[in-house]
């Protein structure tokens, strides 16, 4: 008996989505997840996608291959490329947003209300 594993054939017939029942369609997809303290790309993943919902499933092959890709814990030198990620905060976000018309019919120029004259909180 061979050590070789055997790829299943990907199903490419359409599936339903099971979180809204809608159509998916096949598609290759790129895939994001935390390795630790690193963000890792997996690329040239085939996926089911919810034509509604945007929802992907997965074929147990592609699954399979992800595990064993995790399994190598992702060296860095058998990476086809590296990217630079750049990282954000919400804390450093403005909430307000830009309004048609100044909150409490606010006059620009009165102090009280100029800090938010034109826009409204979320």
């Amino acid at each position: 008996m061979s050590d070789e594993i055997q790829e299943a054939p990907e199903q490419v017939e359409a599936h339903t989505c099971q979180y809204c029942g809608s159509k998916t369609r096949a598609d290759i997809v790129n895939m994001a997840l935390w390795e630790g303290e690193r963000l890792v790309i997996i690329t040239d993943v085939p996926a089911q996608i919810c034509e509604k919902c945007y929802e992907q499933f997965y074929e147990d092959s592609a699954l399979f291959k992800i595990d064993k890709l995790r399994g190598t814990r992702f060296p860095k030198e058998k990476a086809q490329e590296v990217i630079e990620v750049p990282v954000f905060s919400l804390k450093s976000v403005d909430i307000r947003i830009e309004t048609s018309h100044p909150v409490k019919g606010g006059n620009p120029k009165d102090e009280e209300t100029s800090k938010f004259a034109g826009y409204e909180e979320l």
